[in-house]
């Protein structure tokens, strides 16, 4: 009987010992036959769009999330959420040709409120992103620690994202002198006429009478020169309270310019 009890208690530590073993070459196996899921990118067949491969279109910059080539674009440019101006802004692709980046002049980032010492006293934090100087084509993060920009094609906006602390205090709606400009030399005129007529039937005062009324506002623009001049034209006949009348009547003429 003892030697029955020794043998199954043998038996059983046998057992124990094998199944974990068991249990990790289960396992083993299992993750190696496991199937995961890989990112693919998505692919559009430009022949969609032509069947001639020598015309085909290269689509693949629009899989990787960019919305448009790069060129040149009419945008508004908004600042820390604040509308600034609309410009004329050159996009180039990014080195992974997926992001457009504006290229922005130093001159266009003072004129927008940010302080040029900060561009300047950044030059440090440029020189560990390899920024060359007065380079306009290169990210704003990569220019000014931790600014961004944003482009949404659709409206047409640039975000600039700028630490308030490298942005200058300017009064609301404040336009720097070097936006100034005296705009295109321009004629202007603007009008306002009436006039009736009226056919008196009645026995005591039968007759007709006419009655007109000119106002002419007029203007030149010729460089920093506004020319302005007011005057009126009125004719009256057949009133048989007064002789006909025809009259010009100057009202006033001035001139002006902008003194900086």
């Amino acid at each position: 009987m003892t030697a029955i009890r020794a043998a199954f208690k043998a038996y059983r530590m046998h057992q124990v010992l094998i199944m974990p073993r068991f249990a990790r070459l289960t396992i083993a196996l299992g993750l190696a036959t496991a199937v995961f899921p890989v990112d693919a990118e998505y692919y559009f067949n430009p022949r969609f769009l032509s069947n001639d491969l020598a015309e085909s279109v290269d689509l693949s910059a629009f899989t990787k999330g960019r919305e448009a080539p790069p060129g040149t674009y009419r945008v508004d440019i908004y600042l820390n959420d604040e509308f600034m101006t609309s410009r004329d802004i050159t996009f180039i692709a990014d080195d992974n040709n997926a992001e457009l980046i504006p290229c922005l002049s130093t001159d266009l980032l003072v004129s927008l409120g940010i302080k040029k010492s900060a561009l300047l006293d950044n030059k440090e934090h440029s020189a560990e992103k390899h920024v060359p100087d007065n380079s306009a084509c290169t990210p704003l993060q990569d220019r000014l620690a931790d600014a961004s920009t944003e482009f949404d094609v659709g409206q047409q906006h640039l975000s600039l994202s700028v630490p308030q602390i490298y942005v200058g205090r300017m009064a609301r709606g404040y336009v720097s002198p070097d936006l100034w400009e005296e705009g295109i030399n321009a004629g202007l005129l603007n009008y306002s006429f009436n006039g009736n007529s009226i056919n008196n039937r009645s026995n005591h005062n039968a007759g007709k009478s006419n009655y007109a009324y000119l106002n002419l506002q007029s203007g030149i623009n010729i460089g920093c020169w506004r020319l302005r001049d007011n005057s009126t034209w009125s004719y009256n006949s057949g009133s048989s309270n007064s002789s006909d009348s025809n009259k010009w009547q100057h009202i006033n003429t001035s001139a002006e310019r902008d003194i900086i």
